[in-house]
This record gives C-alpha cells, sequence and structure tokens, in this order.
C-alpha cells in the first residue's frame, strides 16, 4: 500500500507543518505571511493515522491519494486556523507565492475519488480542525 498525504497539519515534534507555523506565530503575536496563490487539500494528521490503521485492519493494497476534500489556499486555511482557534486574523498576511525565492507548486489537487471509495470518506476542513482542537485540547490537559 501506498499513500500519498499532502499538506499534512498537526503537532509534530520539529514544529514544521503550517499549523505549528501559525501557532508560534500567533502565540508571539508577530505577523505571519501566507501564500494567497498555492492551494492544497489539507489534511490532519490524527484523519490519517486513522486511514492508516484502517487501511492495515482491512489488508487495503494500491496506491491512495490521502488528501482532504477541501482545495484552499495556505492564506485562507490560516484563517480558518485563527477562527476556531480565536487567534487573531489581522496577523496573517496576504503575499504571493511568486514573490518567494524558494521553489514550490502552486496548485497541487489530487484525485480522493479511490480513498473515499474504498477506505472513508474525509470530512471537510473545518470538521477536521475542530477534530484536531479538541485533541490538541486533551492533550495539554
Amino acid at each position: 500500500m501506498i499513500l500519498r498525504p499532502e499538506a499534512i497539519f498537526g503537532i509534530d515534534g520539529r514544529q514544521s507543518n503550517v499549523f505549528c507555523r501559525i501557532k508560534t506565530a500567533m502565540e508571539g503575536n508577530m505577523p505571519i505571511k501566507m501564500n494567497k496563490d498555492q492551494y492544497s487539500q489539507p489534511i490532519y494528521a490524527g484523519l490519517l493515522a486513522m486511514i492508516i490503521s484502517k487501511c492495515c485492519k482491512n489488508g487495503v493494497s494500491g496506491v491512495y491519494n490521502a488528501a482532504g476534500p477541501d482545495y484552499v489556499s495556505r492564506y485562507d486555511l490560516a484563517l480558518m486556523f485563527c477562527e476556531e482557534m480565536g487567534w487573531n486574523k489581522e496577523l496573517i498576511v496576504a503575499t504571493s507565492c511568486v514573490e518567494r525565492s524558494i521553489r514550490i507548486p502552486q496548485y497541487l489537487r489530487l484525485s480522493i475519488n479511490k480513498l473515499e471509495r474504498d477506505i472513508l470518506r474525509p470530512p471537510a476542513l473545518k470538521e477536521q480542525i475542530r477534530l484536531f482542537k479538541g485533541e490538541e485540547l486533551c492533550a495539554q490537559k
């Protein structure tokens, strides 16, 4: 089985994913630049773990795109995190990936039809963020 995830968010030890970078900026009351022209289909790491577990239990084989159903810009994703976490949206600064010195794909779009058909239908991004928020709050206690 091969899973091809995209734009994973959650808490990681290196604090390297998009959520961790935004959280660090918000906690420091610092502005953060987010691309308004870089699109992807984010997926919560906890949901990805659930998909992996289900695949292992059911003996799934093949290649699957493991991404969320919503196609959003990094800027819009940051605003969604701010809305759910109660952070200051004014600190999110819209920028263009064309202005950045690193080369990154602008439009990452994956078909998740096979994932939905064979494994599970990922919930909407807003629901994934709510699930993540609930799990993060439990981990802090």
